[in-house]
């Protein structure tokens, strides 16, 4: 539903509403005034331009190389939304489909839209500014308990929505200059089987804090805070989006007109405009599937790490086979 309002604010035509069958897919297509059917009649021929694919650790479909291989072959473009796979075997394949659908002019996003908040993108234009003075990053992630979306077995707070804040952390790192992180840390929640907590090491001796994990809140928490001698940003989505220097409010582009249009406050939207004039003009994806990868392995790092009590380099060694709770 997010991702169809956001295609509306862009005011492109919806098509297709594709689920496991087509009778799944009513619901939502009659609101939108588009087509139901089912993944294997949406696989059978192309309907459109773009698809925008739900991650596959969810219960809905189409996810997984094999799907995305065929609507490849399809000729669509393509949007994933996070994680990019269950494992790391299977974000290679992505990353090879995508690498050769571009030789076709097609091309993949991995869709995290909370990167493409503009609260998020005026911290990073900040950041382009004074960002190689930084002396802190940390992000955090919490959902109220119960709000799980993946499947039991593959359920991770770290998984199923730490990735946004992975992300974020891995974005503010490289605008100052830090470069990849060459080591994870995972703990988990107290005596809990969770991991929650990540810390990235860079060659800098730089080490930033993630943190994601369920709790029994009302609503959603998410933000991002970044610390010069100087000042210090952050940002939070929840209730509403917002920017903060020093704690003083920042205003943020788009302004108050757009303060109630969620798709464009939480980053879909922007992030849909911006992918299509990266396909018209033959850019590659700010965020390309390698990036959804990256973000994949320290997940699977930390689970790794959490699991034998200490750092893990990067890039990961360890199998590349195994979902994040079979690592640990």
């Amino acid at each position: 539903r997010a991702q169809a309002a956001a295609c509306l604010v862009c005011g492109w035509k919806i098509s297709v509403v594709a689920a496991g069958s087509a009778s799944t897919a009513a619901p939502l297509a009659r609101e939108l005034a588009a087509e139901s059917i089912s993944v294997e009649g949406l696989l059978a021929r192309r309907t459109a331009d773009l698809a925008i694919l739900p991650s596959d650790i969810g219960d809905v479909a189409p996810a997984g190389p094999g799907d995305i291989g065929a609507m490849l072959e399809r000729g669509y473009h393509l949007v994933l939304a996070p994680p990019l796979a269950r494992t790391l075997a299977d974000a290679d394949k992505i990353v090879a489909l995508a690498d050769g659908a571009a030789a076709n002019g097609q091309r993949v996003l991995y869709g995290d839209a909370v990167c493409s908040s503009p609260v998020v993108d005026a911290l990073f234009a900040r950041l382009a500014v004074v960002g190689t003075r930084t002396t802190h990053i940390s992000s955090r992630s919490i959902r109220p308990t119960g709000s799980a979306t993946t499947r039991a077995e593959l359920a991770t707070p770290l998984l199923e929505h730490g990735v946004h804040s992975i992300a974020a952390t891995l974005l503010a790192a490289r605008l100052c200059d830090l470069g990849r992180p060459r080591s994870v840390t995972g703990e988990r929640a107290g005596t809990g089987d969770a991991v929650t907590d990540v810390r990235l090491h860079f060659g800098s001796g730089d080490s930033f804090a993630v943190h994601a994990s369920y709790a029994s809140t009302p609503a959603p928490s998410w933000g991002l805070q970044v610390a010069t001698p100087d000042e210090v940003l952050r940002v939070d989505l929840f209730p509403t989006p917002t920017l903060e220097r020093n704690g003083d409010p920042q205003p943020v582009v788009p302004g108050p007109d757009r303060a109630d249009d969620a798709p464009y406050a939480f980053g879909f939207a922007p992030q849909l405009e911006r992918f299509w004039s990266d396909v018209t003009t033959g850019r590659s994806p700010v965020l390309p599937t390698g990036f959804g990868r990256d973000v994949l392995e320290i997940v699977c790092a930390a689970h790794a790490s959490a699991g034998r009590g200490n750092a893990v380099d990067l890039p990961f060694s360890g199998p590349r086979d195994r979902t994040p709770l079979e690592l640990g």
